[in-house]
């Protein structure tokens, strides 16, 4: 074989593999992602008589970069309910008060796609809210705590740019030892350039 065969054979396998690159589908995805929790909080007030629900409701959302369709860079956004007490009866605070707790993320992502699954890591702080609420009692506080967060999703076109999948994360604020572990839905809309 002649070295003029094997430079045109290299070139014809450079023109295939650069032709093929470009038709990846470089994007933007938006998500949004409503959902539910569960959290693990360590405790502090513990009322004579009262109603404790662990985790709520969950939404958050996703600004997702795909330079390819390997890796994808991006932030994550939301509000998750981690706990609500309602207290009967305590020596303290006043009867029929609720103590819900609060984090909303603000988070750098970055995701993988593994095996037609999208496996995601994030890191960032939360706004962690305390809020009162009470007859004649109003209060709230809040703190900025660094935390992190792991996911797995899976998403199917259902239009041209629209998907629908779900999504499993776990989000974990050691500062206040706080893990929290959502389920939610995922739509999303990809804008391809």
């Amino acid at each position: 074989m002649s070295i003029r065969t094997i430079l045109y054979i290299l070139l014809c396998a450079f023109i295939v593999t650069t032709a093929h690159a470009q038709t990846k589908p470089f994007r933007f995805e938006l998500q949004l992602n409503p959902g539910i929790n569960f959290s693990q909080i360590e405790r502090t007030i513990i009322p004579d008589s009262g109603e404790y629900k662990s985790g709520g409701i969950v939404l958050t959302g996703r600004l997702i970069w795909h330079p390819d369709n390997e890796l994808g860079l991006g932030v994550e956004v939301g509000l998750i309910r981690l706990s609500s007490l309602r207290i009967f009866a305590d020596k303290v605070i006043p009867d029929n008060s609720v103590i819900q707790l609060y984090a909303m993320p603000i988070l750098g992502i970055a995701e993988f796609n593994v095996l037609g699954a999208d496996v995601s890591g994030a890191i960032g702080v939360f706004n962690y809210n305390v809020f009162l609420g009470g007859t004649g009692l109003r209060s709230s506080s809040n703190e900025w705590e660094i935390g992190f967060g792991l996911g797995m999703g899976k998403a199917w076109s259902i239009g041209s740019n629209f998907m629908l999948g779900a999504d499993t994360r776990y989000y974990r604020i050691p500062e206040r030892d706080v893990s929290t572990y959502m389920i939610s839905g995922r739509v999303q809309y990809n804008l391809e350039y």
